[in-house]
């Protein structure tokens, strides 16, 4: 029903495998396909410690499609447990990709949920709606808005109360506080920090879809 790879120690330095072979691991994938969805189990163990443990299920037709991906991955100590989910279909404008991931941390209190539609794909039109939510014990940020080809614009809150508006245009970006005026340095490395958090979750999909190509 599926296949294991066995782990071996690597050295730290030269990231080459220690010799004599020492085997420290492994990583399961197996087959829980059902007949009406394709799925398998990617489970990764070390010192019979979990690190990683998900199920990547597959299910469409004619009309669409949707691929979800659950689990939860750990350092050992702290563990994260998430849910991402790609949803594809089609209506008159054109294809529709809809994107719902979830990310929590229980033993911190620290959570990332968030949203994106991107309707109308053609050849000249993508228009992307998104709605990105992190919170934590010191409270929570959320950035919301739309954008197209001739631009959109975002809006940032923390704790309910507006921070900053993001405004994407021909020439680029703007990007001004609550009243208008410029941010800091420090509130736009801030800013960064948070759209940060949503351009690596979209990496986290395709790397934990990256064992079973």
């Amino acid at each position: 029903t599926g296949v294991r790879f066995l782990l071996y120690a690597v050295d730290p330095v030269t990231l080459h495998v220690v010799e004599p072979a020492v085997e420290v691991g492994y990583v399961d994938i197996t087959d829980q396909s059902t007949s009406s969805a394709t799925g398998f189990r990617v489970k990764v163990v070390e010192a019979n410690v979990i690190y990683l443990d998900y199920t990547v299920a597959a299910s469409g037709g004619v009309s669409g499609g949707l691929v979800t991906i659950s689990g939860f991955a750990s350092n050992g100590s702290t563990l994260a447990n998430f849910t991402l989910k790609n949803t594809i279909s089609e209506n008159a404008g054109g294809l529709v990709l809809s994107l719902d991931y979830d990310l929590n941390v229980p033993s911190r209190g620290v959570s990332l949920n968030w949203t994106a539609t991107f309707a109308n794909i053609s050849d000249t039109e993508v228009v992307v709606t998104l709605d990105l939510g992190i919170s934590g014990p010191n409270g929570q940020v959320r950035l919301v808005g739309t954008y197209g080809a001739n631009g959109g614009s975002f809006s940032v809150k923390v704790n309910g109360d507006l921070f900053a508006t993001v405004t994407l245009g021909p020439g680029g970006q703007t990007i001004t506080g609550a009243g208008g005026e410029s941010l800091t340095p420090d509130e736009e490395a801030t800013l960064h920090d948070i759209m940060d958090y949503y351009d690596l979750s979209l990496l986290a999909f395709t790397k934990l879809v990256l064992p079973l190509g």
